[in-house]
């Protein structure tokens, strides 16, 4: 039996309730329902004269607009899959990912027409590009035919998003219509829905961390305020005018609003912010309870469509190391489960929001599965008594040296709060006589300032942790690479393709 169409559906239940707002213009339930239609109808008969059916996976190339939001609406409403490309890769990235995925359509924005065409060499066979504001344009002129519609399958593949790549080869992650409802739903489960709520969504929505907003706006009948880049200024403006209530946010952007905020107060009809990255500034956590802002900490992967671990509304202050506790209808187990709390080691999940597949790599879906059935996230943690859950580190960025364990977050957490850096990441390094030893990348607080040296850096860090976890070398950058939602890219460092060293030294 065929699902309902959310599109559709929502647009029945809340024709007249604003569905979004991009720089000034606004757009209901209703009016989504209509630009999507028609530029479904649009792409249908385009998909059909291109690959005669056959193929119904589309590639998009673009950033936030309100152009790639109906996009995204009349992918779904077409029951076409998406493969969302992260407009920050370069061209030879760009391609592995087409080539992998096979679109027969390469939808681009108009500033990344140059791209598209390049593409079209490098990755070759039966490919096509077509530019979405023409499309969009052309879709405008169509009446709304409410007969033409597919008939929709809640485990169908609606989006292909690409693992981030910060230890190596992305992998296609195959995201079923049933996958993102069970993340909105889990979520709504958690904080509750609220008359009046609006997310901000600042982060790109080729990544699930934006796209997920989309979903919940669509499952929750809430208006989605969409910028189209992160701008610390103009996101407090907007809430602190009251338009929006929640926020998604990494560490970064959260450091950047409150820089911004300074001694301005949200009002009362926000509600809070939802933290995603599994490592936590408590730091930044104490400053916001401060300013009576309540913040959802959260674990989740491309994986799993999102968060499926969080803090309650009621507990943001508790337990600031923690990610919460496993939402429902979700399952969580360190390892085996057999350990005592406390215990170290892998984290294991089992969720109906967890992804069908890898798009063409079958055998490492089935490697990341224990016997039992549980899948294996690749990052390290522990649970406590109550269940809630505590990051330590990616199983990729456990440094053992002399046969310690070292988890770079916690050397982090504790390089974060000297006076003098803003930013810091740690890696191992190989080492023959310990195997290896920690290295630490910092950006300084104030490039203007002279910066601390080694020693002095290593002075601090025995004040806190064991001499064995105090990196040996520490490198300053001007900025850390990063993912497109913040997270720094480790292998990029480890391979050393990062910006010039401002200043480096120890051993």
């Amino acid at each position: 039996m065929p699902d309902e169409n959310w599109i559709k559906k929502r647009a029945l239940l809340s024709p007249h309730t604003l569905a979004l707002d991009f720089e000034g213009q606004q757009w209901t339930f209703a009016d989504l329902y209509k630009e999507a239609h028609r530029l479904g109808v649009v792409l249908d008969d385009r998909l059909y004269s291109v690959s005669d059916k056959k193929s119904r996976r589309v590639a998009v190339l673009a950033d936030n607009s309100a152009d790639f939001y109906i996009l995204i609406a009349a992918l779904m409403d077409g029951g076409i899959e998406m493969v969302l490309l992260n407009t920050r890769l370069s061209l030879p990235e760009l391609a592995y990912q087409v080539v992998d995925a096979k679109p027969v359509l390469v939808l681009y924005a108009e500033e990344y027409k140059a791209q598209a065409e390049a593409l079209l060499a490098e990755a070759g066979g039966d490919l096509q590009v077509a530019s979405l504001r023409v499309l969009l344009q052309a879709s405008r002129t169509l009446p709304v035919i409410p007969g033409r519609q597919m008939p929709w399958r809640g485990d169908r593949v609606m989006s292909v998003l690409y693992t981030s790549g910060t230890t190596g080869r992305p992998k296609g992650v195959l995201q079923t219509y049933n996958n993102h409802l069970w993340s909105a739903l889990a979520g709504g489960l958690n904080a509750g829905l609220v008359p009046g709520d609006g997310w901000v969504c600042v982060t790109p929505l080729f990544h699930v961390s934006g796209l997920s907003i989309l979903v919940r706006s669509l499952v929750y009948g809430c208006p989605v305020y969409l910028f189209p880049r992160f701008d610390a200024a103009a996101v407090n403006r907007s809430l602190c005018a009251g338009r929006g209530t929640i926020i998604s946010v990494v560490a970064y952007t959260l450091k950047a609003l409150l820089d911004d905020l300074g001694d301005r107060r949200y009002p009362p009809s926000f509600r809070y912010m939802l933290l995603g990255g599994g490592f936590f500034d408590e730091g930044l956590l104490s400053q916001c309870a401060d300013l009576g802002i309540a913040v959802i900490r959260s674990f989740g992967m491309t994986e799993t469509c999102s968060q499926i671990v969080a803090t309650g509304l009621a507990d943001t202050a508790i337990k600031p190391a923690s990610s919460g506790q496993a939402l429902f209808p979700n399952r969580l187990r360190i390892d085996d489960g057999s350990y005592p709390p406390g215990t170290v080691g892998e984290i294991q999940i089992q969720s109906p929001a967890l992804c069908r597949g890898y798009l063409n790599n079958e055998a490492a879906y089935r490697r990341a599965f224990t016997s039992d059935g549980w899948y294996k996230t690749g990052d390290i943690g522990c649970l406590d008594e109550e269940g809630y859950l505590y990051v330590k580190s990616r199983l990729t960025d456990l440094i053992i040296s002399g046969g310690e364990n070292i988890y770079p977050a916690e050397v982090e957490q504790c390089l974060a709060r000297h006076p003098d850096i803003r930013e810091c990441a740690v890696i191992g390094r190989e080492d023959a006589r310990w195997g290896q030893v920690p290295e630490a990348y910092l950006v300084a607080a104030n490039p203007q300032r002279p910066l601390p040296s080694p020693a002095a850096l290593q002075a601090y860090c025995r004040q806190y942790l064991a001499a064995y976890k105090v990196p040996k070398h520490f490198v300053f950058l001007a900025d850390l690479p990063k993912t497109s939602i913040g997270k720094v890219q480790k292998q990029r460092l480890r391979e050393g393709r990062h910006g010039p060293v401002v200043q480096e030294g120890g051993r």
